[in-house]
C-alpha cells in the first residue's frame, strides 16, 4: 500500500457534507441522511480497512489495534496523506493576536484514513457494549463540536468517529505525542467512558 495509491478509497460523502454547509446549518433530514450513510458504510468500510492493513476481526482486538496504529503511522507520514499548511494562521488569545503554524494538514486521503481508524474503534465499541449503545445524531447544543453528526452513544458518553479518528491520524503524524499511549489504550479509555465493559477482547460479528 503506497501513499499516492489511488486504490485507497476516499470517502463518498452524502449531499449534506458535499454541499459545504456546516453541520449546525443542516436540517434534521440532512443530519439523518449523514447518519444513515455512516451506518451503512461501517461494516464494509472497516472490513476492507482491516484487510488492507493485514488484520482480521478474528484476531485479538489489542493486536489488531496495534497493527492499525503501526500501519496508519507509516501511511499518514507518506506523501499524499498530509501536506504542509500554506502559512501561519492568526489566532486571538486574551485580546492578543498570535501567529500559529498549523504544520502538516491531512489531505482527503489522510482524512479518509482517519475516519477508517475512528470507524474501527466504533465497531469494537459497538460490539463490546452491545445493546448499551446505539447510533444517533448528536443534538446536545449547537456549540457541541459533534452537533448534527453521527455518534455512537452509550450510557455515559458519546463517540464521534469522524472527529476522533482524524484526530488520531493527526497525532500519528507527530514525532512527539504528549499524553499519547497507544491506540489500544485509547480504545480502553473510550470503552470505560462509555459503559465500563467487561475485561477481555471481543471480535465484531461478521
Amino acid at each position: 500500500m503506497t501513499a499516492d495509491d489511488p486504490t485507497y478509497p476516499l470517502l463518498s460523502f452524502p449531499g449534506p457534507i458535499r454541499g459545504g454547509k456546516p453541520p449546525t446549518e443542516w436540517s434534521r433530514s440532512d443530519a439523518r441522511e449523514v447518519l444513515d450513510w455512516l451506518v451503512r458504510m461501517l461494516d464494509p468500510r472497516t472490513d476492507a480497512f482491516l484487510e488492507r492493513v493485514g488484520a482480521s476481526w478474528a484476531d485479538d482486538r489489542d493486536l489488531v489495534l496495534a497493527r492499525v496504529e503501526a500501519q496508519a503511522t507509516s501511511l499518514v507520514r507518506s506523501p499524499g496523506f498530509a501536506e504542509r499548511a500554506p502559512g501561519p494562521t492568526t489566532i486571538v488569545l486574551r485580546g492578543r493576536a498570535i501567529e500559529y503554524d498549523e504544520g502538516l494538514l491531512l489531505t482527503a486521503y489522510g482524512e479518509a484514513l482517519g475516519v477508517d481508524i475512528g470507524l474501527t474503534l466504533a465497531r469494537y465499541l459497538q460490539t463490546e457494549l452491545a445493546e448499551a449503545v446505539s447510533w444517533v445524531t448528536e443534538r446536545h447544543g449547537r456549540t457541541n463540536v459533534s452537533y448534527n453528526l453521527p455518534v455512537l452513544v452509550g450510557p455515559e458518553d458519546a463517540f464521534d468517529p469522524m472527529l476522533i479518528g482524524p484526530n488520531v491520524a493527526r497525532t500519528l503524524l507527530k514525532d512527539e505525542r504528549p499524553g499519547w499511549k497507544s491506540l489500544p489504550a485509547l480504545y480502553t479509555t473510550w470503552a470505560v467512558m462509555m459503559g465500563r465493559p467487561q475485561e477481555g477482547s471481543s471480535a465484531p460479528r461478521a
